[in-house]
């Protein structure tokens, strides 16, 4: 699915809106400015200005987390649990924000991006596949406080990085910040945690990136599968390939 760019995992809590995990992480792109203009010379001599060509995966980079984290969570539980899409240019943002009780004070969305011209039942199929994932997501927190524990987890790794808090930081600052969150922003290490929600979500990408299907096991609970269906067409080619298989082995 080459149109699929990324995932992200956005968590609206007691300390406002933040992105804690996306992937693939791409630290080079992100941590260079992509909105430099390039020149070119005009038959006359002069030099012109015109926009960087810049591809979707490269946008995508240069977003920084900032940008995201008022895009991507509602700012009230009334916007929760309905399909969410919001397009940037030439990329789509697909979810299901989930609210998973509510007694708990946090709402999180997982975040498919996607290209624009990607066609629109793989979209849909990526909002059913954030659903479904948030829905068993929501059903391991209840029972085993997995997503709480999974941002204790995720904000120790933070801290580990030393990485300071906005709260603390002159707002003047704030780019320097981002470009130090890049550089040293342990998503790896998070990945590289067993049975994480991290893990889960990058394995997640990769099935549906490279096989259009995904099998996980979340929590050690939980074995989540699902597949991405193809065209309509190319559905009834198959079944007709398997009609004829049967019919020939008959």
């Amino acid at each position: 699915l080459k149109s699929l760019l990324g995932i992200i995992f956005a968590v609206n809590a007691n300390d406002g809106p933040k992105v804690l995990f996306r992937y693939p992480h791409d630290v080079d792109n992100r941590s260079e400015d992509r909105t430099k203009p390039s020149g070119v010379f005009s038959r006359k001599g002069a030099l012109v200005e015109e926009p960087a060509v810049v591809d979707s995966k490269m946008l995508l980079n240069s977003l920084r987390d900032s940008s995201l984290e008022s895009l991507l969570i509602p700012k009230t539980p009334d916007c929760c649990h309905k399909p969410f899409r919001v397009s940037v240019d030439s990329l789509v943002f697909l979810g299901y924000p989930f609210q998973p009780d509510c007694e708990l004070k946090f709402m999180f969305n997982i975040v498919f991006v996607v290209e624009r011209d990607t066609e629109p039942h793989i979209m849909e199929s990526l909002i059913n596949l954030s659903t479904r994932m948030s829905v068993a997501l929501a059903y391991e927190e209840r029972n085993n406080s997995y997503i709480s524990e999974n941002l204790d987890m995720i904000g120790r790794y933070y801290r580990e990085a030393d990485i300071p808090s906005k709260e603390h930081i002159n707002p003047h600052e704030i780019d320097e910040m981002e470009i130090s969150i890049v550089e040293h922003c342990p998503f790896s290490e998070m990945i590289d945690e067993s049975d994480s929600l991290p893990a889960n979500l990058s394995e997640v990408f990769d099935s549906i990136k490279h096989n259009l299907s995904a099998n996980v096991l979340i929590n050690k609970t939980i074995n989540f599968s699902f597949f991405i269906q193809l065209h309509e067409a190319q559905n009834c080619a198959i079944r007709l390939a398997l009609l004829r298989l049967r019919v020939l082995s008959s």
